[in-house]
This record gives structure tokens, C-alpha cells and sequence, in this order.
């Protein structure tokens, strides 16, 4: 009888203890997916959106435990290029030790973090409710959304009339219309621009998963739809980063995913409307215009005083050339691009405003003053190799971010913006899964 009941004692909290732990993590990893699934459609919203899901979605997935598993682990060459991201991270703060803004060097990496936790996203994967095509589906239905949202409001504000003021605050950053002034709305362009870019890129993987599932007719009708709004939304952001970008995205998905005479086809009509929307802006769109003056007269940069400039990164970006050679190898440390470019201002009698004096709004003279030119050298290679270590279908998407966001950082800087940097890191660690799944490794819960 004592025997028995010592058997008792110990088959039955076993049972439960089981029970409980496959309840814990059936539940923690759905929330888990749904959180990260939010997180993508939030996207194309202001960051505000994204600050709270992002953290949590990262708390959740160390809660769920899949870290502790080595079954879990997995070792492939497209973490090198995460891992050599993690290692630039950790060179920044190592820098603040030499830095001229120490303080706001501090504040600024706080923002970097998440890069770091991606990395071990990268290595211990996600649990068996995340797949790709749900993934990229989201950031394409959010980035729809946005745009049904954008319609809206612009409506109130042109149309109707009800809108006299600027649309509520949680709306975002300024857009800048055609022949219109700028009102409140959505995200800030320069960031939304890459969201949108991103969907047209992953609407080719999304329209192979609908042909199987419905009908290639009805795959072709709602994908085409769907990359016809976002091409539209994009030629209304009257962003000139992006416009430059539409085609070359647009031909870049035609070469890498398309044979024979869809391809030349396809290429053709990309040209083609690259040509007339090119003309459009540079007839129509005021800011291009004053765009194309200011480049026309760009041998003035040369007089260190020269503001009457309308496109005052011009006269930023001659400035920060001049004073390069004064950053060194290990360049001024993190955080002190700001201070070194006040500097710069001062000492070359500029004056082109608050607003102005403190961004370079070039990643990548951001990172020669900080970091000097080992730094820029980094980067640059960790852009142009990233698609050396990724395969198949993932590779030509890593392909297609690497073109974005390295083109887009030639006019902002888009890591050191919470906008910037939850897009970033958002997308890095949704093709690190994309690329586990495209590599057929097991999913395994711990």
C-alpha cells in the first residue's frame, strides 16, 4: 500500500507538470506569432504603433524557451551577416569611449538593441505557426490598410472640408503632395516608402502561395490589384528617394523572378513608366523641380556660405565632404556626428536651422564621422555581402532590402530613427525565418 502511494505521488505532479508546460507553451507561442503578426502590419504606421509590439514580441519569444533547446539551435550562413551586424552594434558602444556626445551616443544605441536580440532569433528559430508567406502577407495587408487609411483622411482634408487642421496627432509625419501643402498624415514618408517597396518586393512570393492555393486567375486579379495600390502609394508620397527606387525594385524583381518573354515584357513596361512618371515629377511636382534647379547650379556648393539652395541637404552633404579628413581612422565615436556637424556649420558660417544642424541626413557620412572610414568600409560590406549568404527565394528579397535601404540611406538616416530601426530589425528577422523555413530545418518546441 505505501508503495503504491509513493507511485501516485509521483506519476501524478509528472502528469500535471506535463499538461501544464505543453498548455504554457501552445499558449505563449501563439501569442507569440499573433504579436509578431501585429507588429508587421503595424509597419506601416507611425513607430508609435510599433514601440510597444516590438519589445514584447521579443520578451514573449525568450519566455517561450525555445533558446533552451540545443535541438533548436541552428547554425547557417545567413546568420553571418546578423552576427556581423551584432558585432558593428558592439563596436558602437565600445566607441562612446572615445566619443565627443557621450550622452547622446547612450541614447541613441538604446534604440540598437533589438539587433542584438534578432541574432538569437536567427539561431534558435521560431516555433511551427510562423511561415513565410503569412509573414510577408501581413507586411503587404498592412501596408493596403495604411493606404485605405491614407485615402481617408486625405478625403476629409481636400474633399470634404471637415479636416481644416492637420489630421490627429497619432497620424505621424508630414507628406508632402502633389501641387498641395503638407498635412499630417501616416508615417513619415521617407520610411512608409521602404514599407511599400518591401510589399512589392514579397507580392511575388505571396502570388506563388495564392496560385497553389486558389486559382492562378484569382492569385494574378488580387495580387496585381494589390501591386497596383502600392504603386500608386508610392508615386504619391512625392518622395524622390523612392520614386528612384520603383523601378529599380521593379526590374530587379522582373530579372530574379521572371523567364523569357515575361521577363522582356515586363521589363519593357517598367522602363517604360519609369520614363513618363520621371517627366510627370520633373514637369509637375514642384519639389522635384526645385530639385533639378538646385543640382543644375551644384558648382556654387564651393562658397562655404552658399544657403540659396532649396534642397538644403546639398549644402550638408559639402559640408560634412570637406571636413572628413579631420575624423581620422576611429572617426569622432559614437553619438557625436551631431556636435561634429554643428561644428562644421559654424566654422563655415552656415546657417540652415535648427532642423538642419543636428542630422546629416546621409547614413553613411553619419558613420564616417562616428566611426571613421573603417566604419563606412563595414557597413558598405555587410550591405554588398549580405545576399552572398542567403539562398533561394530569401536571397533575392535580401537582395531587394539591401537595394532599398542602401539607397535610402544616401538622403536620411535611418537607423538612428525609431521608425527606422523597428522597419529594420522587423525585416531582418522576418527573412532569417523566411530563410530557416526555405531550408527545410526541423522546428522543435524545447
Amino acid at each position: 500500500m505505501t508503495g503504491l502511494l509513493k507511485q501516485c505521488t509521483i506519476i501524478i505532479p509528472d502528469n500535471t507538470m506535463q499538461k501544464f508546460l505543453n498548455y504554457y507553451l501552445r499558449t505563449i507561442g501563439i501569442l507569440n506569432f499573433v504579436v509578431f503578426m501585429l507588429l508587421i502590419l503595424s509597419l506601416a504606421f507611425p513607430w508609435r504603433f510599433s514601440q510597444p509590439l516590438a519589445p514584447l514580441w521579443l520578451g514573449l519569444w525568450f519566455l517561450e524557451g525555445r533558446w533552451i533547446d540545443r535541438k533548436n539551435f541552428r547554425w547557417s550562413r545567413s546568420i553571418y551577416p546578423v552576427l556581423f551586424l551584432c558585432l558593428f552594434t558592439v563596436w558602437e558602444l565600445i566607441s562612446l569611449s572615445w566619443s565627443e556626445d557621450v550622452a547622446n551616443g547612450l541614447k541613441e544605441w538604446e534604440c540598437h538593441w533589438p539587433i542584438l536580440a534578432v541574432f538569437f532569433v536567427a539561431l534558435f528559430g521560431c516555433n511551427e505557426h510562423y511561415k513565410s508567406y503569412r509573414l510577408k502577407s501581413a507586411l503587404i495587408v498592412g501596408s493596403l490598410l495604411s493606404i485605405v487609411s491614407y485615402s481617408v483622411v486625405c478625403y476629409q482634408h481636400y474633399c470634404t472640408g471637415t479636416l481644416e487642421t492637420n489630421p490627429p496627432y497619432w497620424y505621424g509625419s508630414v507628406w508632402t503632395l502633389f501641387g498641395e501643402g503638407p498635412i499630417e498624415i501616416l508615417k513619415s514618408r521617407s520610411y512608409y516608402c521602404l514599407v511599400l517597396l518591401m510589399s512589392l518586393a514579397f507580392s511575388v512570393d505571396v502570388y506563388r502561395h495564392f496560385r497553389i492555393v486558389y486559382s492562378p486567375l484569382t492569385a494574378g486579379l488580387t495580387i496585381g490589384t494589390a501591386d497596383l495600390l502600392l504603386v500608386i502609394a508610392v508615386l504619391l508620397t512625392a518622395s524622390r528617394t523612392a520614386l528612384l527606387l520603383l523601378p529599380g525594385v521593379g526590374i530587379a524583381m522582373t530579372m530574379m523572378n521572371y523567364r523569357g518573354k515575361w521577363r522582356k515584357h515586363i521589363g519593357i513596361g517598367i522602363l517604360l513608366l519609369s520614363v513618363v512618371v520621371t517627366a510627370f515629377n520633373l514637369r509637375y511636382n514642384t519639389h522635384f523641380a526645385a530639385t533639378k534647379n538646385d543640382l543644375l547650379q551644384i558648382t556654387k556648393i564651393s562658397e562655404p556660405t552658399q544657403t540659396t539652395l532649396t534642397e538644403p541637404r546639398i549644402t550638408i552633404y559639402s559640408c560634412a565632404l570637406r571636413h572628413l579628413k579631420d575624423t581620422g581612422l576611429g572617426g569622432a565615436g559614437f553619438g557625436a556626428s551631431n556636435k561634429k556637424m554643428v561644428e562644421y556649420y559654424h566654422e563655415d558660417g552656415i546657417e540652415l536651422g535648427m532642423y538642419y544642424q543636428y542630422s546629416t541626413h546621409n547614413r553613411y557620412l553619419k558613420v564616417w564621422i562616428e566611426m571613421g572610414i573603417v566604419g563606412l568600409m563595414a557597413i558598405l560590406l555587410i550591405l554588398i555581402s549580405a545576399p552572398y549568404f542567403h539562398s533561394g527565394q530569401t536571397r533575392k528579397n535580401v537582395l531587394c532590402m539591401c537595394l532599398v535601404f542602401g539607397v535610402s540611406m544616401l538622403t536620411e538616416n535611418l537607423l538612428s530613427t525609431m521608425g527606422g530601426l523597428y522597419t529594420f530589425f522587423t525585416l531582418i528577422a522576418l527573412l532569417q525565418i523566411a530563410q530557416r523555413e526555405e531550408d527545410s530545418l526541423p522546428l522543435s518546441h524545447p
